[in-house]
């Protein structure tokens, strides 16, 4: 990620932003913050305050602790890192509702092993292993500064003995070197460069940064008697990614997938991700199940796969339009 760090402005302007910082970090003020506003779980609060971290001159990492899991957050990731400051996670709620919905489509009545692809900065694997969902998980993260805050969070939350980490992309292919373009504000954006031309994000003038490239399957294989669930997250790359994880779909490994039309079109990943699943029997959309609140109604039948291409085109009118499917 490209971290653009302020210099002080120079003449009158700079001279108060040096006052200002320094009357902010004295110790009384300190004090104050850290016993008063640091603890507080007012999200607006604490919205304000990682603003104002953002803008710290110098400043790459915060502490969010509120309660269950603990992380070390990028300040200037204004998507999982300003949620997880602000309210100590990221749409864990989901992960919770594909377990029930696993119970009601399928035998895996409990998971083994979580094989969660695009981990970021742990906020799935974490509270998945910290909470007894699952009794643990294989992390895969190309991006060398979120896998660096990954094994931080996995230490601070005594989890690292549970979690096996890849730091590395998985694709088509073993050994292969892919261009991995990075967001300058949202860590959960980086994704594999298929495509340069600019798009509804300006892409084209994105930062690349080589990253080594593998198959899934040789990097979990199925086991018998071993009941595993695959978590992506790919930014539209998920049809490469299940390109290379043969043995798994084989073995009908269910799956929680992002569904980002705009990211598949860039990546040229839909009609890979559709066809890789032809053996299974259905998807649920999973942001309709969280709007209704109900994984047992009609909303959380099962959907044929074929249905797949409706859901892309409707999708498809907005580039920022997504959701997330279990596949069973």
């Amino acid at each position: 990620m490209q971290d653009s760090t302020s210099s002080p402005v120079p003449g009158r302007a700079g001279l108060r932003e040096r006052l200002w910082w320094r009357a902010v970090t004295s110790k009384r003020v300190l004090r104050f913050l850290a016993t008063r506003v640091l603890n507080t779980d007012d999200p607006k609060i604490r919205a304000r305050i990682f603003k104002l971290l953002g803008e710290a001159p110098g400043r790459e990492y915060a502490f969010a602790d509120l309660g269950r899991e603990r992380y070390l957050v990028p300040c200037r990731d204004q998507a999982i890192g300003r949620s997880v400051f602000v309210t100590g996670e990221y749409e864990f709620d989901k992960f919770e509702r594909a377990l029930q919905l696993l119970r009601r489509h399928s035998a895996l009545g409990e998971v083994d092993l979580l094989i969660d692809v695009g981990a970021n900065i742990g906020t799935v694997s974490i509270p998945a292993v910290a909470r007894g969902l699952v009794p643990a998980a294989v992390a895969i993260e190309p991006h060398p500064g979120n896998c660096l805050l990954l094994r931080a969070n996995l230490a601070l939350n005594r989890v690292d003995g549970r979690v096996t980490v890849h730091e590395c992309a998985v694709g088509g292919a073993d050994e292969e070197t892919l261009a991995l373009e990075l967001s300058h504000d949202n860590q959960g954006d980086h994704r594999i460069a298929v495509s340069r031309d600019d798009g509804a994000f300006g892409e084209s003038a994105r930062r690349t940064i080589p990253i080594r490239s593998t198959r899934l399957d040789r990097l979990v294989a199925p086991q018998p008697g071993k009941r595993l669930l695959i978590w992506m997250d790919t930014q539209g790359y998920e049809g490469v990614v299940l390109q290379g994880a043969s043995a798994l779909l084989a073995a009908r490994v269910p799956i929680v997938s992002e569904f980002w039309p705009y990211g598949m079109r860039r990546a040229g990943g839909f009609a890979l991700f559709r066809d890789r699943l032809a053996g299974y029997r259905g998807f649920v959309d999973l942001q309709r199940i969280l709007t209704a609140g109900d994984v047992t109604g009609d909303r959380g039948a099962l959907r044929p796969l074929r249905e797949l291409d409706d859901l892309h085109a409707a999708l498809d009118v907005d580039p920022q339009a997504y959701t997330d499917l279990l596949i069973v």
